[in-house]
């Protein structure tokens, strides 16, 4: 404003509401980016005249504006990536004990935590690109001196974080900080090099067996997504540029009308009644439901609970299309359903 540096500024859409919330930096730029609403509060990255880049968070008024964590005591956490997940936002920072890694958050300082040490060699640092919630569980890109860098799933604990499949052999680069994961039908979609091709399409249900590489009838290529920049999901199809029959890039698109498991063991066969339903969904299974997730039509988890009986209240959802994901002692599996 020719007065402070770049600040954190608020507008109601008038001259006279918009204003600058707070100057968090008096002694230059605070450069507040990466906004993310959490639990009716804007989560943000920004650096004070003491601190290096940490993250913030702010109600709107100056006294409601504050550092959460100084996550890095001597330099930039520099957090990134701020995704929605179990009630937690998680998102990429480093401290000067551990080099990139992921991070999660409540809102609190004490609640501000690194998930799970990954890279436990410092001087791998890269500036990591993507968080995807899919199907109930969070992937993001992972890097060690093992397997390189490569996409990792997690259920939000530190034992349920893991490599999802090293697709590059050895410690080779199958991810790039350019590629983009993309949610459809409840399977992950992204670009990766598996060591004897460049770009190419792969899916996965959450499990290693169902990790793979897809690709047109008659391709032949060696670099069918070079050109791709990004996954656009549009009216029940996915649509991307690729190069598969030629090298020049076209628009392209996967259609899967169907709605799959991510069980890696074998097919659940049970039956959601009434469907579509107002308030309550019965679930017709013989077995023990370990757990069930409902998720909307973006991948996000609306309702979870742990060792639920067959009947499941519904009547707090907004009227629309659901997923339905059980989790039983024979494996996992998902069906849609409708709200009325």
């Amino acid at each position: 404003d020719g007065v402070n540096g770049q600040e954190l500024w608020v507008t109601d859409g008038t001259e006279e509401g918009t204003l600058m919330i707070k100057d968090i930096n008096i002694n230059g730029n605070s450069s507040p980016q990466e906004f993310k609403e959490f639990k009716g509060k804007l989560y943000f990255s920004a650096q004070d005249e003491s601190n290096g880049r940490e993250i913030w968070v702010t109600d709107g008024t100056a006294s409601g504006t504050k550092m959460i964590k100084n996550i890095h005591a001597t330099e930039n956490s520099n957090p990134y990536g701020f995704t929605e997940y179990l009630d937690k936002l998680y998102f990429y920072a480093i401290d000067n004990i551990n080099g990139f890694e992921l991070w999660s958050t409540d809102g609190t300082t004490d609640g501000t935590q690194l998930l799970k040490e990954i890279n436990s060699n410092n001087e791998l640092i890269y500036y990591p690109c993507e968080l995807k919630v899919v199907a109930g569980k969070l992937f993001f890109y992972g890097l060690n001196t093992e397997s390189g860098l490569e996409p990792w799933v997690t259920d939000g604990t530190e034992e349920g974080t893991h490599l999802l499949k090293n697709i590059a052999p050895g410690s080779w680069y199958s991810l790039y900080s350019k590629y983009t994961f993309a949610n459809y039908n409840n399977k992950l979609y992204f670009r990766a090099e598996d060591g004897s091709n460049l770009d190419e399409l792969w899916v996965s249900d959450g499990t290693t067996e169902g990790t793979k590489k897809i690709h047109p009838e008659g391709y032949v290529g060696y670099e069918p997504l070079g050109c791709q920049s990004d996954f656009k999901v549009y009216k029940g199809s996915m649509y991307f540029s690729a190069s598969y029959m030629d090298y020049s890039c076209e628009l392209w698109k996967l259609t899967d009308a169907t709605v799959t498991s991510i069980d890696n063991k074998k097919e659940l066969n049970f039956i959601l009644y009434p469907n579509p339903s107002r308030d309550i969904l019965n679930v017709n299974y013989n077995g023990t439901i370990r757990q069930y997730s409902i998720m909307d039509l973006q991948g996000r988890i609306i309702q979870m609970k742990k060792n639920q009986p067959n009947t499941i209240d519904i009547q707090n959802l907004s009227s629309g299309l659901y997923f339905i994901q059980l989790e039983t002692d024979e494996g996992v599996s998902t069906q849609s359903f409708i709200k009325e």
